[in-house]
């Protein structure tokens, strides 16, 4: 432990003494909670030198990039596919929820909060356009599925009562205390609470900074949310 701590005090000083450090970082908004952006305040105190990019893309186009050499790293859900050639870490698990309005489920399932396999794929699912293929196996029968980009006009939607979605619990949290969305128990499934897991990758071979192994560390330190 002792070595570790020595070692990370050697990157920490050397990085700070630099004067053009310049790194690339992709980071998907489903994997982006208040401690991400912890993570990057700390960044900006203790390595003031550092020239920071952040991409924030879906995790398939933070691949793309990867894959490209357009990001030294990139942090968010991938499936298999999108591993194929990289180097990858698993960082930390995101709870998830399926949610829905009151009135939708007044409307549509008589008030109740428990839907069954036949219920569930009778509604509208909203989901992250870049998770089509990963962990939506449930969602696979269901008649109507819309895939959109962008996570905040999901949980509009979903407000809205035009369907049921599925996010991180981090971004349902102020709607679920204000009681705006409930949460969604599904009968047939017996995990009652979702969860994704969250990676990160780079190119393979790539010879990682000491900003960069400063970030993997903080990234994998990160408990699950």
């Amino acid at each position: 432990m002792m070595a570790q701590y020595q070692t990370f005090l050697e990157r920490s000083l050397s990085i700070y003494h630099m004067n053009d450090v310049k790194i690339k970082v992709g980071i998907d908004p489903l994997v982006c909670n208040d401690k991400i952006l912890s993570i990057i305040k700390e960044l900006s105190s203790d390595l003031p030198n550092i020239e920071l990019f952040i991409m924030q893309q879906n995790s398939k186009r933070l691949a793309e990039e990867i894959k490209a050499k357009n990001l030294d790293i990139a942090l968010g859900i991938f499936d298999h596919e999108n591993k194929i050639n990289l180097e990858y870490t698993q960082a930390f698990n995101i709870n998830v929820s399926w949610v829905a309005t009151q009135s939708y489920l007044d409307k549509f399932n008589a008030g109740a909060t428990t839907l069954s396999y036949q219920d569930f794929c009778q509604q509208r699912l909203l989901i992250p356009a870049s998770l089509d293929s990963l962990p939506f196996e449930e969602a696979k029968a269901a008649l109507q599925l819309w895939h959109v980009e962008d996570i905040h006009t999901i949980l509009s939607l979903c407000r809205e009562d035009i369907g049921i979605c599925c996010l991180p619990d981090f971004v349902l949290q102020h709607d679920l205390k204000n009681e705006m969305v409930k949460k969604l128990n599904l009968s047939f499934s017996k995990i009652t609470s979702n969860v994704w897991s969250a990676s990160l990758i780079y190119p393979i071979g790539s010879q990682l900074s000491p900003a960069i192994h400063w970030l993997q560390g903080q990234f994998t330190d990160i408990e699950s949310f």
